[in-house]
């Protein structure tokens, strides 16, 4: 049945010409244009069609509903008239309901144009709907192919490529906003140009891009400085040549959250994150400005790439500056010789840069500055990697690493690095050191260092001290670990495997261990310590540990280089049985100490299950 909407009074009622009530007229209902009847209605239910001609009653009154969707045309007679009427009182064609032309012209495609929004608040002005529509901009609103038919497909089987970049397009001149609703999506061989867009997905597990391509996935490289912005999404990469995200070319003030990329693995040439400088117009202007937050990459030969056009060495060029990585995870392809983790491979890259938290692994090299890159300052994990880190002379920034066996500190002035390690007395990270130590380094170049040392808050030494070079002629001690280095009046050096035989120490000299063992029981300690001064003097290991197992005994004899009478001992339970004996009746204790021996044995003089493990410590 039709839709209806009452005509536009109440009840109709008709007049003769003489303006009088016309009792018994006729009311023809016509298909607009033509002489074809056209039903009207009885009520607004469509349910029962007027008679046509409709005959008014005594005062010129009917019921007269019309087909809203339809045109009319409409005759008045006088009830002596005939059907089709010849003497007409009146005839009125393209009549339409009083809702019709308004419904029409609010579905048509500008019909959003007609609706005014106000928003909420003292000093809105009203827009269109069509305007606020347009200010997010939803990807499937868009045809898959671009032009027209099935809408962009989040399923996966289309390829929406063209749909989702005219979406992008249609916000480009505002730089707006492109909401990816959850779904796969099929972006081709083709990619995205993002032209100053932001991506809105709905989660970094929700929206996944796929790309077939070669070379990049999403790009936001352009000859103008529009760039462009990722959020809460993630893109796969099957071809082992593409790089999944690439920004540059004067680009700045753009981000990344919660974006993840995915590449080949083993094999693989391209990038995760490619920030390349390499501007092709006339302008030199760096890009920079960069914010990244939770970005994940895996199986690419470089997690990020920073580049840029030959070397020009200057922030006022073509180069990277002023990014910062927060919370940065990249894993990368098994290993492959030639891939790096974070990579900046030009001069000028990296000026005023942060790379904070996360883990960098899996690469042949974890961080790689080359070709004189200045700045940066990174501060994250990087593991089970062939090269840790990599850095060019003139590289000018700060390094610390966590897990901090591999932990520094890296400051240089511009001509050659200047180095220095902080390790607690274990050789383990700073933060597990017996006392919280701080230090401040100030380099001027051409000039005199200023060093400070700290132990808490209270300052113990400062100012310009005179760093003295030596070398040993003990021949059991060869280059580099053959050198020390002398502060006041200890010297701090190194040997692979053995404390020095020969030359003049003083007590609190330090020699540490280069060659430590950290697994094996009666290994080498970390450093020795001169304990009574003389040619070469006494020395003692300081604090040292290893794992043993327990026999299945009641005592236990283990080797420990460095333990002596006077040792102090700490015994830790490293599996649940030894936590079980420790817990027990049997407990354990040192019933004996000696040069480089330990005597362990149970409370009760009971047997060890034998598959009792602790680490044992010694303190001299």
């Amino acid at each position: 049945m039709p839709t209806t909407n009452i005509a536009p009074y109440e009840k109709q009622r008709f007049f003769d010409a003489a303006g009088l009530p016309l009792a018994g007229g006729k009311l023809f209902t016509y298909a607009a244009g033509t002489t074809t009847k056209q039903n009207s209605y009885t009520d607004s239910t469509g349910a029962t069609p007027n008679t046509n001609p409709i005959i008014l009653d005594a005062a010129g009154y009917c019921n007269l509903w019309l087909d809203q969707s339809l045109a009319y045309k409409v005759t008045l007679s006088p009830s002596t008239d005939t059907d089709p009427p010849t003497n007409p009182i009146w005839t009125v064609d393209q009549l339409n309901t009083s809702a019709s032309p308004v419904l029409a012209a609010l579905a048509a495609s500008p019909g959003s144009s007609l609706v005014s929004f106000l928003q909420a608040g003292m000093g809105a002005v009203p827009i269109t709907m069509q305007a606020k529509g347009r200010e997010f901009v939803v990807a499937t609103e868009f045809a898959a192919n671009g032009v027209s038919g099935a809408a962009v497909d989040p399923t996966g089987v289309l390829d929406s490529s063209a749909g989702i970049q005219a979406a992008i397009d249609s916000v480009a001149a505002s730089k707006g906003t492109v909401a990816i609703s959850s779904g796969t999506y099929n972006l081709g061989t083709t990619g995205l140009l993002l032209k100053g867009v932001t991506l809105l997905g709905g989660g970094r597990t929700a929206v996944m891009f796929n790309y077939a391509g070669t070379t990049v996935a999403l790009d936001a490289y352009t000859t103008i400085a529009t760039g462009g912005n990722l959020e809460h999404l993630s893109v796969t990469c099957s071809n082992s040549a593409a790089t999944a995200i690439k920004l540059g070319n004067r680009v700045q003030h753009n981000h990344i959250t919660d974006v993840a990329a995915y590449g080949t693995g083993t094999g693989n040439t391209g990038s995760g994150l490619l920030m390349d400088a390499s501007t092709t117009d006339a302008a030199d202007i760096f890009s920079g400005n960069f914010y990244s937050h939770l970005f994940y990459a895996s199986g690419f030969k470089y997690g990020v790439h920073v580049t840029g056009p030959a070397p020009l060495g200057t922030i006022s060029n073509r180069c990277w500056t002023t990014f910062s990585f927060n919370q940065t995870y990249l894993l990368g392809p098994a290993k492959d010789a030639g891939s790096i983790g974070f990579y900046m491979d030009k001069a000028g890259s990296g000026t005023g840069s942060t790379f904070f938290g996360g883990t960098t692994e899996g690469f042949d090299v974890g961080l790689q500055s080359a070709n004189g890159a200045l700045g940066l300052e990174y501060m994250a994990d990087i593991e089970n990697c062939n090269t840790t880190y990599s850095l060019a002379a003139g590289f000018s920034g700060i390094v610390k690493l966590s897990p901090a066996a591999n932990r520094l500190e890296v400051s240089a002035n511009g001509t050659a690095n200047n180095w220095m390690q902080q390790r607690d007395l274990n050789g383990d990270r700073i933060t597990e050191t017996y006392y919280s130590q701080k230090h401040v380094i100030k380099i001027t170049p051409g000039g005199a260092g200023e060093f400070s040392t700290y132990v808490g808050e209270s300052l113990i030494d400062g100012g310009a001290p005179t760093f003295v070079d030596g070398v040993f002629t003990n021949g059991t001690l060869a280059a580099p670990e053959g050198t020390y280095r002398q502060w006041g009046a200890n010297k701090i050096s190194w040997s692979v495997a053995a404390p020095p035989t020969g030359g003049t120490w003083t007590v609190g000299d330090i020699v540490y261990c280069s060659g430590r063992d950290l697994t094996t029981p009666g290994r080498r300690p970390n450093f020795w310590r001169c304990s009574v001064a003389g040619t070469p003097g006494t020395w003692v290991p300081d604090t040292t540990y290893a794992s043993y197992t327990l026999a299945n005994a009641a005592t236990t004899v283990i080797s420990l280089v460095g333990a002596t009478a006077a040792s102090s001992v700490q015994l830790t339970p490293t599996n649940a049985a030894a936590a079980t004996l420790m817990g027990s009746s049997k407990s354990l204790y040192v019933s004996s100490r000696g040069a480089d021996t330990l005597t362990l044995a149970t409370a009760d003089g009971t047997s060890a299950a034998g598959t009792e493990t602790f680490q044992v410590r010694i303190f001299n």
